[in-house]
């Protein structure tokens, strides 16, 4: 029995829902069980509030009255309070370059975090049209590994992260031994030290101190998990260009109606990149955004002097990081669009007789319709386009070293207002 299902763009798919030797029945599950573990995670700290996130992709939803919901709502709040103090913090002492990292720090986190509940309401669209591709490609060969390797990148990923957030601890917590007040008053010192966007405007009570922590720890996450998912994402993308041109290099003299299967395959997940583009636009722009701007910052922050050691091995490791983040998010993103042009490399060099009115179609198809991971149309992650990233970063290196003599100067008179942060 042939069951005739519909995409959201109303294209029609004819899947047959046994397999091929028409007993066990095919589950259409690969990408939910690859992603399954980043999404477990993203629940501990308020993001992609669903329910039911178990094996049966059938149980996943989203509620609006749910603990869940409640928890990621917390989430937004709490960063978005701290990113108006940051900007209130801003027109009260006045405009501060070194603190527009933090204010551009707490506002994209709040962009993400909103952006992730907007996900978590169209999450089971999105697995629904990635189940019909997979139900209808259920004879590809299917790369077993993607499941384990993709828990891998989370894990590593997030344990960058938080060893960057133990050295911005250590660090502030040396600034603090400064302080003539620490000894007395050790635990409001550092978080004066540490978040004074905040406790400079409001002073210190023992709950904010809790609060601000909470919303510290989950901005970093919220910052990490930006990255990652996007990554992922592309990953899930890219492994379904690959089954396409796994399939056409493994059949050498193919009948004519492959070529038809071929073409329509494609053009599913084609359709597919395209629906999930559109749902994470706005998140992938967010995380360019912020980590391009954070990679200037860093870059205008080289010129400082730095004396203690812990802050230097920080401003090292958080400048790498950065580094890492920004080239892996653009290599695994372009991987997606390379992908997606690899079968060109099989369908140029088949024999004339095996050239048909689809294979042109493909062709055609291929070349004029890129795909690939966008930012709301305003670019096409490619390798070039981390090449054209790269090039504005170095001219704004450029800019900071010839100015750099005027900076230094500068230092010295922000260095009283950093003082004044420690006395209690």
């Amino acid at each position: 029995m042939r069951v005739l299902k519909k995409m959201k763009s109303e294209t029609s798919l004819t899947i047959d829902e046994s397999n091929a030797n028409g007993i066990v029945p095919f589950r259409p599950r690969h990408f939910y069980d690859n992603i399954r573990f980043a999404l477990i995670l993203s629940q501990f700290f308020g993001l992609m509030p669903l329910q039911g996130i178990s094996k049966n992709v059938q149980d996943v939803k989203f509620k609006w009255v749910s603990f869940r919901m409640v928890y990621a709502s917390v989430h937004v709040g709490c960063v978005l309070a701290m990113a108006i103090a940051c900007i209130v913090k801003l027109a009260v002492y006045g405009f501060v370059i070194d603190e527009t990292a933090v204010t551009c720090f707490y506002i994209s986190n709040t962009f993400a975090a909103v952006h992730f509940i907007y996900l978590a309401m169209r999450w089971q669209g999105i697995l629904k049209e990635f189940s019909y591709v997979e139900m209808s490609m259920r004879d590809y060969a299917v790369n077993k590994n993607v499941r384990r390797t993709n828990i891998l990148r989370a894990t590593s990923f997030m344990f960058f992260g938080l060893i960057e957030h133990v050295f911005f601890i250590l660090t502030n917590v040396q600034s603090s031994f400064t302080c003539e007040n620490f000894k007395k008053y050790p635990v409001e010192i550092y978080f004066g030290s540490a978040f004074p966007q905040w406790f400079k405007l409001l002073g210190y009570t023992h709950w904010t101190a809790v609060l601000v922590e909470f919303t510290n720890i989950v901005s970093t996450f919220t910052w990490n998990f930006t990255d990652l998912f996007i990554i992922l994402i592309s990953v899930s993308l890219r492994e379904k260009f690959n089954q396409i041109s796994s399939r056409i290099k493994q059949y050498k003299n193919p009948p004519t109606k492959f070529w038809k299967e071929i073409r329509e395959d494609y053009y599913k997940v084609s359709y597919l990149t395209k629906v999930v583009d559109v749902q994470i636009a706005s998140l992938v722009l967010i995380s360019f955004l912020n980590n391009i701007f954070f990679l200037c910052i860093q870059l205008y922050n080289s010129i400082k002097e730095r004396e203690a050691i812990i802050e230097s091995v920080y401003f090292f490791y958080s400048f790498g990081f950065i580094v890492f983040r920004v080239v892996a998010v653009s290599l695994y993103s372009a991987t997606l669009n390379e992908a997606a042009r690899k079968p060109l490399k099989y369908l140029y060099s088949l024999p004339t007789e095996n050239y048909t009115t689809d294979v042109s179609r493909l062709i055609t198809q291929i070349n004029y319709l890129p795909n690939g991971i966008t930012g709301h149309g305003f670019f096409l992650i490619t390798k070039n386009f981390l090449l054209q990233a790269a090039a504005t970063v170095v001219t704004f290196e450029l800019m900071i070293f010839q100015f750099s003599p005027a900076m230094k100067s500068k230092y010295s008179s922000n260095s009283t207002h950093n003082e004044t942060i420690c006395i209690k």
